[in-house]
């Protein structure tokens, strides 16, 4: 599938990725994750993919969500707290509480 189209169909989504498989089949699960399959690469490349997005509709609570959460899980905790709080400010979408 092209990357454009995953950007489309998982729009709302974090693009953070937790695969559950069997352990036979991770040879497969990481061809398909490829770079992916590392958790702190997928978490990197969700918060570029997440700033871009926020860069384009800064009013959408849960991208600002999700950048936060993000940036926690990176640890960079000081860029986490102010987008979670932007995001509390706009509203938060029901899943989210």
């Amino acid at each position: 599938m092209p990357e454009a189209e995953v950007e489309t169909l998982w729009r709302i989504a974090t693009f953070r990725s937790i695969p559950a498989y069997r352990p036979a089949a991770e040879p497969g699960v990481q061809a398909v994750l490829g770079e992916d399959a590392d958790p702190r690469h997928n978490a990197e490349r969700t918060q570029q993919r997440l700033a871009k997005r926020v860069e384009q509709s800064p009013d959408r609570a849960y991208l600002r969500f999700s950048f936060g959460t993000t940036e926690s899980l990176l640890g960079n905790i000081d860029a986490a707290f102010p987008a979670c709080a932007r995001a509390a400010t706009i509203g938060f979408l029901h899943k989210m509480l």
